[in-house]
Protein backbone atom coordinates (compact mmCIF):
# COMPACT_ATOMS: atom_id res chain seq x y z
CA UNK A 1 0.00 0.00 0.00
CA UNK A 2 1.26 3.41 -0.99
CA UNK A 3 0.07 6.19 1.11
CA UNK A 4 -0.72 9.55 -0.92
CA UNK A 5 -0.85 13.31 0.40
CA UNK A 6 -4.26 14.74 -0.21
CA UNK A 7 -5.67 18.85 0.10
CA UNK A 8 -6.59 19.59 3.73
CA UNK A 9 -7.88 22.43 5.79
CA UNK A 10 -4.81 22.23 8.15
CA UNK A 11 -2.12 24.11 6.63
CA UNK A 12 0.14 22.67 9.67
CA UNK A 13 -0.99 18.91 9.07
CA UNK A 14 -0.12 16.85 5.94
CA UNK A 15 -2.90 14.31 5.38
CA UNK A 16 -1.91 10.93 4.06
CA UNK A 17 -4.60 8.19 2.61
CA UNK A 18 -3.76 4.98 2.09
CA UNK A 19 -6.30 1.70 1.41
CA UNK A 20 -5.15 -2.10 2.18
CA UNK A 21 -6.38 -5.24 2.20
CA UNK A 22 -5.41 -5.83 6.43
CA UNK A 23 -3.96 -4.20 9.12
CA UNK A 24 -1.00 -6.36 8.59
CA UNK A 25 0.03 -4.28 5.60
CA UNK A 26 -1.22 -1.03 6.73
CA UNK A 27 0.75 -1.32 9.40
CA UNK A 28 4.08 -1.85 7.20
CA UNK A 29 2.76 1.45 5.39
CA UNK A 30 2.95 3.31 7.82
CA UNK A 31 6.31 3.10 9.00
CA UNK A 32 7.47 5.55 6.53
CA UNK A 33 6.00 8.47 8.08
CA UNK A 34 7.94 10.89 10.53
CA UNK A 35 7.39 10.35 13.84
CA UNK A 36 4.52 11.07 15.16
CA UNK A 37 1.53 11.26 13.50
CA UNK A 38 -2.62 10.82 14.06
CA UNK A 39 -3.98 7.77 12.47
CA UNK A 40 -7.53 7.12 11.74
CA UNK A 41 -7.96 3.39 11.12
CA UNK A 42 -11.47 2.62 8.95
CA UNK A 43 -11.74 -1.37 9.33
CA UNK A 44 -14.07 -4.11 9.84
CA UNK A 45 -12.41 -5.71 12.84
CA UNK A 46 -15.41 -8.16 13.99
CA UNK A 47 -13.79 -11.19 12.48
CA UNK A 48 -10.06 -10.74 13.91
CA UNK A 49 -8.47 -12.31 16.97
CA UNK A 50 -8.00 -9.94 19.66
CA UNK A 51 -4.30 -10.86 19.95
CA UNK A 52 -4.28 -10.12 15.72
CA UNK A 53 -5.59 -6.58 16.96
CA UNK A 54 -3.07 -5.84 19.77
CA UNK A 55 -0.34 -7.00 17.23
CA UNK A 56 -1.67 -4.29 14.73
CA UNK A 57 -2.05 -1.73 18.05
CA UNK A 58 1.76 -2.46 18.76
CA UNK A 59 3.35 -2.10 14.81
CA UNK A 60 1.35 1.15 14.54
CA UNK A 61 2.35 2.48 18.03
CA UNK A 62 6.09 1.52 17.25
CA UNK A 63 5.79 3.33 13.18
CA UNK A 64 5.12 6.65 15.77
CA UNK A 65 0.86 6.70 16.18
CA UNK A 66 0.43 9.60 18.84
CA UNK A 67 -3.37 9.58 18.71
CA UNK A 68 -5.41 6.75 17.38
CA UNK A 69 -8.96 7.50 16.26
CA UNK A 70 -10.89 4.18 14.97
CA UNK A 71 -14.14 3.37 13.18
CA UNK A 72 -16.29 1.08 11.47
CA UNK A 73 -17.62 -2.17 13.15
CA UNK A 74 -16.09 -3.85 16.16
CA UNK A 75 -13.94 -0.30 16.38
CA UNK A 76 -14.67 0.17 20.08
CA UNK A 77 -12.53 -3.33 21.02
CA UNK A 78 -10.01 -2.46 18.41
CA UNK A 79 -9.68 1.29 20.80
CA UNK A 80 -9.56 -1.05 23.70
CA UNK A 81 -7.27 -3.38 21.88
CA UNK A 82 -5.06 -0.20 20.94
CA UNK A 83 -5.53 1.04 24.77
CA UNK A 84 -4.01 -2.52 25.85
CA UNK A 85 -0.66 -2.38 23.48
CA UNK A 86 0.07 1.04 24.50
CA UNK A 87 1.13 -0.03 28.11
CA UNK A 88 4.61 -0.65 26.79
CA UNK A 89 4.80 3.04 25.07
CA UNK A 90 3.37 5.36 27.20
CA UNK A 91 5.80 5.95 30.28
CA UNK A 92 4.15 5.21 33.49
CA UNK A 93 5.13 8.30 35.69
CA UNK A 94 3.43 10.55 32.71
CA UNK A 95 0.10 10.86 34.39
CA UNK A 96 -2.51 12.33 31.42
CA UNK A 97 0.65 12.48 28.75
CA UNK A 98 0.11 9.47 26.69
CA UNK A 99 -1.12 8.60 23.46
CA UNK A 100 -4.98 9.00 23.00
CA UNK A 101 -7.32 6.92 21.84
CA UNK A 102 -10.49 7.17 20.29
CA UNK A 103 -13.76 5.46 18.34
CA UNK A 104 -16.29 6.35 16.55
CA UNK A 105 -19.13 3.97 16.29
CA UNK A 106 -21.81 6.36 15.81
CA UNK A 107 -20.49 8.36 13.65
CA UNK A 108 -19.86 8.42 9.89
CA UNK A 109 -16.88 7.84 8.03
CA UNK A 110 -16.88 11.49 7.27
CA UNK A 111 -17.02 12.67 11.09
CA UNK A 112 -15.06 10.03 11.97
CA UNK A 113 -11.76 11.49 9.15
CA UNK A 114 -13.13 15.34 9.96
CA UNK A 115 -12.43 14.39 13.98
CA UNK A 116 -9.34 13.07 12.99
CA UNK A 117 -8.21 15.93 11.22
CA UNK A 118 -9.63 19.02 12.90
CA UNK A 119 -10.18 17.93 16.71
CA UNK A 120 -7.96 15.13 17.08
CA UNK A 121 -4.47 16.97 18.89
CA UNK A 122 -2.44 14.69 20.83
CA UNK A 123 -1.06 15.60 24.38
CA UNK A 124 2.00 17.77 24.87
CA UNK A 125 4.66 15.09 24.66
CA UNK A 126 3.82 14.52 20.93
CA UNK A 127 2.55 18.01 20.21
CA UNK A 128 5.16 19.36 18.50
CA UNK A 129 6.04 16.38 16.79
CA UNK A 130 2.68 15.06 15.51
CA UNK A 131 2.45 16.93 11.88
CA UNK A 132 0.83 13.99 9.80
CA UNK A 133 -2.89 13.01 9.75
CA UNK A 134 -2.73 9.26 8.09
CA UNK A 135 -6.44 8.18 7.45
CA UNK A 136 -5.96 4.43 5.96
CA UNK A 137 -9.30 2.30 4.84
CA UNK A 138 -9.20 -1.54 5.44
CA UNK A 139 -10.51 -4.23 3.14
CA UNK A 140 -13.48 -2.24 1.59
CA UNK A 141 -13.63 -0.58 -1.68
CA UNK A 142 -16.43 1.57 -0.86
CA UNK A 143 -15.53 3.30 2.25
CA UNK A 144 -11.73 3.67 0.23
CA UNK A 145 -13.82 5.77 -2.07
CA UNK A 146 -15.59 7.59 0.23
CA UNK A 147 -12.60 8.43 2.12
CA UNK A 148 -10.39 9.93 -1.12
CA UNK A 149 -13.54 11.79 -2.16
CA UNK A 150 -14.45 13.44 1.22
CA UNK A 151 -10.22 14.12 1.88
CA UNK A 152 -10.10 15.04 -1.53
CA UNK A 153 -13.37 17.99 -1.53
CA UNK A 154 -10.43 19.11 1.99
CA UNK A 155 -12.75 17.24 4.32
CA UNK A 156 -15.59 19.78 5.19
CA UNK A 157 -17.54 19.96 8.04
CA UNK A 158 -21.19 18.76 7.81
CA UNK A 159 -22.29 22.85 7.27
CA UNK A 160 -19.66 23.41 4.94
CA UNK A 161 -20.55 20.21 2.85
Amino acid sequence: MTLQTLPHRLAERSVYFGASETLQEAGLSLVALPKHFVLLLAANTTPLSGPELVDAARRSLEAGASYVCCWGPGCERLHDCFDEARFGFDDPDAGDDVIMTTWHEDESLEEAIWFAINTAFPTPKYEVTTRIVAVLTIANASWSLRAEEYLREGAPSGDEA
